[in-house]
């Protein structure tokens, strides 16, 4: 005669599980099952209990998830409130990031700036708090970019403005063309770039202007609210058949296109320079004796050889010295 099945008594959930591990939870299965919130899953608890669980918590995978837990910064801590120490750290950082802006610095300097401040004030709690290498820089950067253009795009709306751009000297299929934005704020005039435009294709004067276009479009700014435009006097943008001049006088024709001053005043210069440099030394072929020169030599240390019937090594000599007298 066979004995009689003995009774089977399955274990179910108890609360005393989560006040020895936190991160064990009661499960929607039922309660002959636990959850854990560190590996997002269900175990069945029904046979062993408290065995169970203990044998979950030395699974490779949960131990590297708590791991991996342990060191990351809980999403919650970032809504807290904050103490004014903390505050004045978020300004030393945004500080900082406008430092490197302003000075065109990499940013890669970020990334040590912490220990080094911490270093250079061991007691100040702020320093403690700097927690800022390139990556929030670079979202710094774009934060105050953004705000910085929407103030230019508000202002730009509210009265007329100026807009300017030139090309980079990159060489290869792309070439920037930043657009800078002047206007009027009361009575302090503001410049800021506003964005950087890259043309469709080749950088024609009609891919540069549809670039443009598009940009103040996007902005909701009409180029009938532009008083003028300033660029280089190259042919693409100045040009009258194709030229960014041609196609934004076909929408705002009362516009004035202003060319770079400075681009004119170093071909001014670079002209007159080469000019006098030829005037210079047909005087002093003319008018200055050898023997002066021979003088000259000796007063600057200048490399001479007096050869009376070698005309060609004289003359050589006197335009030695006249560059000499244009560079001084």
């Amino acid at each position: 005669m066979s004995e009689p099945k003995r009774a089977k008594f399955l274990t179910e959930f108890k609360e005393d599980y989560t006040k020895e591990w936190p991160f064990i939870k009661r499960s929607r299965l039922g309660e002959h099952h636990s959850r854990c919130e560190i590996c997002c899953s269900d175990m069945k608890i029904a046979s062993g209990g408290h065995s169970d669980i203990q044998r979950h918590t030395l699974t490779p995978k949960h131990m590297s998830l708590a791991k991996c837990q342990a060191s990351t910064t809980s999403l919650v801590s970032m809504f807290q409130p904050r103490n004014e120490t903390a505050n004045e750290a978020i300004m030393a950082e945004v500080l900082f990031t406008i430092l490197l802006v302003a000075h065109n610095l990499p940013l890669s300097m970020a990334d040590h700036m912490g220990k080094l401040f911490r270093a250079m004030f061991p007691d100040s709690e702020i320093a403690e708090q700097y927690a800022c290498a390139r990556t929030k820089t670079r979202h710094i950067i774009d934060v105050l970019a953004d705000d910085v253009e929407k103030k230019a795009t508000k202002g730009a709306k509210q009265s007329v403005f100026s807009l300017s751009t030139d090309g980079s000297n990159d060489r290869g299929a792309e070439q920037l063309y930043p657009l800078v934005l002047c206007y009027r704020n009361g009575e302090q005039v503001v410049t800021n770039t506003l964005t950087i435009t890259t043309p469709v294709g080749a950088s024609t004067g009609a891919n540069i202007f549809e670039a443009s276009n598009k940009e103040l479009c996007i902005r909701g700014l009409d180029w009938c609210q532009c008083l003028s435009f300033g660029c280089d006097n190259a042919s693409v943008m100045v040009g009258r058949l194709n030229g960014v001049a041609t196609h934004i006088k076909e929408a705002n024709p009362t516009i004035h296109i202003q060319g770079c001053p400075c681009h004119l005043l170093h071909l001014a210069a670079k002209k007159v320079r080469d000019r006098l440099q030829d005037v210079a030394t047909d005087l002093l072929l003319r008018f200055v004796k050898l023997k002066a020169i021979s003088e000259a030599s000796n007063l600057y240390n200048l490399e001479f050889h007096r050869r009376s019937r070698q005309k060609d090594r004289a003359d050589l000599m006197i335009g030695e010295a006249a560059r000499f007298y244009l560079s001084e």
